[in-house]
């Protein structure tokens, strides 16, 4: 990992920026009490000898709050996409309706309202933990300029708050978005 000394906070950034987005698509595939295409779209289908997400087979459209449809591209998938809908974690049983896979998204009950709360919470610390990786990556970077004398003690102590700030700022957006994401399980 090499980046330039005036640009420590960007690199910083971009790299957190990353673990953001990977983080926030976590969220949106944990199932809340409405139906949401995002659920769904990235469930793995084994076809064509390979595993591919779910959007790149069918198309995926919500009718009504507690009904999505499945529209499978390729008629032959519609057992894969079923089976895979089935042993994914979610909790549905598709239905099929000649062409198109119905799937009924039940109201959640408490308990598993609870459980899909811990699991946010797992997602929200895994990423944390990303964001903490990536910032003592860059302080070692950091550090070791400054002990070869590439940059003073001056510079580095700067450098190194500067990560921190990024680092503060990416922690306390994920936990909010965790927290939002926990609220809108909860909320019936």
């Amino acid at each position: 990992m090499e980046f330039e000394i005036d640009t420590v906070k960007q690199f910083t950034s971009n790299k957190m920026q990353k673990s953001m987005e990977i983080f926030l698509n976590d969220l949106n595939s944990v199932r809340t009490g409405r139906a949401s295409t995002k659920i769904i779209e990235t469930i793995k289908v084994n076809v064509y000898g390979s595993t591919l997400p779910l959007n790149q087979l069918a198309s995926i459209n919500i009718l009504d709050s507690t009904l999505i449809n499945v529209n499978a591209w390729d008629k032959n998938n519609i057992d894969s996409i079923v089976k895979s809908i089935q042993t994914s974690d979610l909790g549905i049983n598709p239905a099929i309706d000649g062409d198109v896979i119905k799937l009924s998204i039940p109201p959640l009950s408490e308990e598993r309202r609870q459980e899909l709360s811990k699991v946010v919470k797992q997602k929200v610390e895994q990423s944390l933990v990303a964001i903490r990786n990536i910032r003592r990556t860059v302080i070692d970077q950091i550090k070791s300029y400054e002990k070869n004398s590439e940059i003073s003690q001056d510079e580095s102590k700067r450098m190194q708050q500067d990560v921190q700030t990024v680092t503060d700022q990416f922690t306390s957006d994920m936990n909010k978005s965790g927290e939002n994401k926990q609220t809108d399980i909860l909320n019936i």
